[in-house]
């Protein structure tokens, strides 16, 4: 049985040997349950894994890694910390940029948005938000942040983008909309 998420996506495994996405039943039964371990990585969605192959194109394998941990709320007094595993990490020569594919947003998801506006700025002003297609999800997302300098583009726009040879400093610094 292929994995799903929570939200029954399809989800796709991605062969870091081969470079090719590989079918659930051709992953070793070692690897179901993790989201990369060894020579293969899940994507909880084909729109995530179609946002990797689009930043596998323009950087090398090294420089984009995938599923990091953030902060997003330090440890406060009588309170844990709140984290959140963010879909990239690019490491550019200008810098790093955290990267996330979002087909749609949840409570828990703007929930730790606006906490990483809050608390980690450094990883806020360097995201950028990348949806399958244009949505009235980002009016709703840029409602209830506070100063929706939020950078939100296509999967479209984000080939097109990487294609002519901008880096993400550029498409960041545009701040382009959906």
């Amino acid at each position: 049985m292929a994995r799903t998420t929570k939200y029954n996506s399809q989800g796709a495994w991605h062969n870091l040997d081969t470079e090719e996405e590989v079918l659930p039943e051709e992953v070793p039964s070692r690897h179901s349950k993790a989201r990369a371990r060894g020579n293969y990585l899940f994507f909880a969605s084909q729109h995530e894994y179609e946002v990797y192959l689009a930043l596998r194109d323009s950087y090398p394998k090294e420089r984009v890694l995938c599923h990091q941990k953030v902060i997003v709320k330090p440890v406060s007094k009588g309170f844990g910390s709140i984290s959140w595993t963010v879909d990239f990490l690019v490491k550019d020569e200008v810098g790093d940029f955290w990267i996330e594919a979002k087909g749609f947003t949840t409570r828990e998801f703007i929930f730790k948005l606006i906490l990483c506006e809050e608390f980690n700025p450094e990883v806020y002003q360097n995201l950028l938000m990348v949806f399958p297609n244009k949505t009235n999800t980002l009016d709703k997302l840029t409602k209830k942040l506070r100063n929706n300098q939020l950078t939100c583009i296509t999967i479209s726009q984000l080939r097109r983008f990487l294609k002519h040879g901008k880096v993400l400093a550029s498409i960041l610094q545009s701040k382009s909309a959906v």
